[in-house]
């Protein structure tokens, strides 16, 4: 529990730090289009075991192997989106493999500061009271931004869904 609410304390505080305060610059704001969004069911054991993470993709030959892993478990797997990879980068966000449903992760901001794009996400998990698929899930959003030749970093916000009213 007490490590829990540390890891809350170093998200908000890594969140302090690049929410525009990063060395004093003004985060620009990116536009970004989401490509996909949902909570796959893994088909590896050892798939996901690390936190949440960020993937960038800046050609479809380094985006097609992982399409295919990410919709291993479907038939037929769907066709690659249509990017314009000399134009965009793609950018994923996966959380760790869950137990149950009910668990999200979503890019909700990017924006750009002294030379590092931050990709804000949030991931929801579900708290007290709530009644969850018994499904074992992972989370991931796609989507798409301007190419821009930065490095690009990911800055964490977590909330609790409490589903019963104490």
């Amino acid at each position: 529990m007490i490590r829990k609410i540390l890891s809350a304390m170093v998200f908000v505080w890594i969140g302090g730090i690049a929410g525009g305060a990063v060395a004093g610059a003004a985060a620009l704001p990116v536009p970004f289009t989401t490509i996909e969004k949902g909570a796959r069911s893994p088909s590896g054991e050892s798939e996901g075991d690390e936190g949440p993470r960020l993937a960038f993709f800046r050609a479809e030959h380094e985006f097609a192997p992982f399409w295919g892993k990410l919709h291993s478990g479907r038939t037929p797997v769907p066709p690659l989106p249509v990017v314009d990879f000399e134009r965009f980068d793609l950018l994923v966000v996966t959380d760790q493999v869950r137990p149950t449903g009910g668990h999200d992760i979503e890019i909700r901001d990017v924006a750009e500061a002294d030379r590092v794009v931050w990709v804000t996400a949030h991931i929801t998990r579900p708290g007290f009271g709530c009644i969850t698929t018994q499904v074992i899930t992972q989370p991931y959003h796609i989507v798409q931004v301007v190419k821009s030749g930065e490095r690009y970093q990911l800055k964490l916000v977590e909330t609790v869904r409490n589903c019963i009213k104490k």
